[in-house]
């Protein structure tokens, strides 16, 4: 049999994505996608391109832009976890400190209304 062997060492590949399933949920993002890839065959069939190379590329296309969303909701939740933890911060030291009029003062002006 001669077949390629393929040996791997158990190295970790940590820019791996995923898929997050939570994208194709949300009718927004599916709109968005439904639009890009759109707009990718309206740019790039009927140019002498063979079918097969369109189809695969758009196949990527669609991962790095499904990666990028990905990217995107993941900053966003971090900001926001990142917030939090700071207003939580803010809470205990005027806890600690109750005559802390600074504190006291920023967390009212951050404050949801």
């Amino acid at each position: 049999m001669n077949g390629i062997k393929i040996l791997t060492l158990g190295i970790y590949a940590p820019n791996t994505e995923k898929l997050n399933e939570y994208i194709l949920k949300k009718e927004e993002m599916i709109q968005q996608c439904k639009r890009k890839l759109r707009e990718y065959f309206e740019d790039n069939l009927g140019k002498g391109t063979p079918l097969n190379t369109v189809w695969d590329a758009s196949k990527a296309f669609m991962r790095g832009h499904l990666i990028r969303l990905n990217k995107e909701m993941r900053k966003k939740k971090q900001a926001k976890t990142q917030k939090l933890l700071e207003e939580i911060k803010k809470e205990r030291e005027l806890k600690q400190k109750p005559d802390c009029r600074e504190t006291l003062t920023t967390l009212e002006q951050n404050k949801p209304k």
